[in-house]
């Protein structure tokens, strides 16, 4: 908008969209979208997109985001017969122990930055991992499902020069020593 108004956001993750906005210019760009991508499923107001539970109050205009049920479904592995000086064995307690760390590492990603340095020095233990690190990540799992944390976007304001775009990589993987 010549304005300098945001008129709406998209965020995507493969072949999933994220769209919100606002407005005749967004209203005209969903339908030239829409006439280009035959989209199979739409969804409105409160959803759940790639995990993460999506709300939205439409009277105090405020958005909340969470993976509440997400990781209510993550599982902790077993650790019977598992030692914790020793590598856990190749098959499926180490496939379980992936699985966790997927999970995990989802959360961290989306909505639980407290656990991002306990996550990404599990999996930087990759093959060597051992029993002491599969108990270390259902511990890690008991946290979040013991205390649920939700963020909330309060009315912003639609100036772009007011918007300030932050991203953050990798952060100290590459820089941690072998």
């Amino acid at each position: 908008e010549p304005s300098g108004e945001l008129q709406g956001v998209v965020g995507i993750h493969v072949d999933d969209l994220l769209i919100c906005g606002q407005g005749p210019v967004f209203d005209k760009a969903m339908k030239t979208l829409e006439s280009r991508l035959n989209f199979g499923t739409r969804k409105y107001g409160n959803f759940t997109y790639c995990g993460l539970q999506i709300e939205q109050d439409k009277r105090t205009k405020q958005i909340r985001l969470h993976q509440n049920t997400y990781i209510e479904n993550l599982q902790p592995m077993s650790v019977k017969g598992l030692a914790d000086g020793k590598p856990i064995p190749k098959g499926e307690p180490f496939t379980a122990y992936r699985g966790l760390l997927g999970g995990l590492s989802w959360s961290a990603i989306n909505t639980r930055p407290d656990i991002a340095f306990d996550v990404s020095w599990l999996a930087s233990r990759g093959e060597a991992a051992t029993g002491a690190d599969a108990k270390f990540a259902n511990k890690v799992l008991r946290k979040i499902k013991h205390d649920y944390v939700s963020f909330v976007f309060y009315k912003i304001s639609q100036h772009i020069s007011q918007w300030r775009l932050v991203t953050y990589h990798d952060a100290g993987w590459a820089t941690r020593p072998s």
